[in-house]
């Protein structure tokens, strides 16, 4: 009997879920910060009834910038995500996705290695700054001018972005990732939504963050730089010439090369040939500026640079000068050279061994024909 009373209340624990309407699995209606969704912004999940996650877009071309989506469908205070440099770059700012609502207060953090694992734990990461913006409203770029942040290629880096002032606007952002978007300078992959506050806030995996970064390159240029001056000893009022070469041993190229010379105060410029002079601060010294523009990879320049040097016996007239570029180099490169003022000293001539026997025999002669002329006693 039991047992028939059990398999009539199965059938009619059956026949009441089949009667009853299909409820929305949890959170399919609401975003992540709990707020009811919209009829026009209905879930992507499978789960709720949508395509699923959205793909990722094709190759991205060009350098500057990286960009993930502006297709949000979910949000809340943050994202996080990791970007892996194939070069040298500085983060010059960045764009976000964020709802229609009043100026609000951007921070932006990262560490040294993945944000995943991390998210919800604030050791370990940085504030990048702060900036006030004002929403633009969803899927429409807002500026966020934080930047500064310099990256080496080949190295991971952590970001989280938060919306430092919620809820005065929502960071909007897709489900579904972790996503990787790459271009030819970097990879760029999205882990976390991020409830409010920061770190402390609810964790929701995957979450596509919306946005771009944009960024400069840094360029390696190692210059060398060199100087030779001719001749190395100068009578006082005597003419020299000095030489300067600056080569770019690469890799990259040593945009807008300058190259600084500090004359000194011995030294009386009269001309170069690379449009350095005259000298600001001189004549008759001072210090030269030579633009030399753009080296590329394995280039050389030359100057030559010419005056009078004027001193004491045995002074020195050391000419110094430096090189920078736009491009990063790890030991910005000095050089000098040295000219000795000496005055001019009669030299006494010397004789060769045959000279020397003429010498003799001219003055034996001369004895000889001395004696000759004395008058006898």
């Amino acid at each position: 009997m039991n047992r028939h009373r059990s398999i009539v209340l199965a059938l009619a624990l059956a026949a009441l879920v089949l009667a009853t309407p299909a409820v929305a699995q949890p959170g399919c209606d609401r975003f992540d910060d709990g707020t009811l969704r919209p009829p026009s912004n209905p879930n992507p999940d499978a789960a709720c009834g949508g395509p699923g996650p959205a793909p990722a877009p094709g190759p991205q071309l060009g350098t500057g910038s990286i960009t993930t989506l502006f297709a949000q469908n979910n949000q809340f205070a943050g994202n996080t995500f990791d970007m892996v440099p194939a070069v040298n770059m500085t983060i010059t700012s960045f764009d976000v996705n964020l709802s229609a609502g009043a100026a609000t207060t951007m921070n932006i953090y990262w560490r040294n290695g993945t944000a995943f694992g991390f998210e919800s734990n604030a050791a370990g990461w940085t504030s990048i700054g702060t900036a006030g913006v004002t929403p633009n409203g969803p899927n429409i770029p807002t500026p966020v001018a934080i930047g500064g942040f310099t990256m080496t290629g080949g190295n991971t880096y952590g970001f989280y972005v938060d919306t430092q002032t919620y809820p005065s606007a929502s960071l909007m952002y897709t489900n579904g990732g972790p996503t990787t978007f790459s271009n030819a300078d970097t990879d760029l992959t999205t882990f976390h939504g991020k409830g409010n506050p920061a770190f402390a806030g609810a964790s929701f995996f995957p979450r596509q963050w919306n946005g771009t970064v944009y960024y400069d390159i840094l360029q390696d240029a190692d210059l060398d730089l060199t100087k030779t001056v001719d001749p190395q000893v100068v009578q006082p009022g005597g003419t020299v010439t000095y030489t300067l070469t600056v080569t770019n041993n690469g890799p990259d190229p040593a945009n807008n090369t300058v190259v600084t010379d500090n004359l000194p105060a011995e030294f009386t410029w009269t001309g170069d040939d690379c449009g350095a002079g005259p000298p600001a601060g001189g004549p008759p010294n001072g210090t030269l500026t030579w633009n030399v523009g753009n080296l590329a990879n394995q280039a050389s320049a030359t100057c030559n640079v010419t005056g009078t040097v004027a001193g004491p016996n045995g002074a020195q007239a050391t000419n110094s000068a430096t090189a920078t570029s736009d491009s990063t180099d790890p030991t910005p490169p000095t050089a000098a050279a040295t000219v000795t003022i000496q005055q001019s000293v009669l030299e006494i001539p010397t004789l060769s061994k045959v000279g020397i026997g003429l010498l003799l025999l001219l003055l034996a002669g001369a004895a000889v024909w001395a004696l000759r002329r004395s008058p006898q006693v």
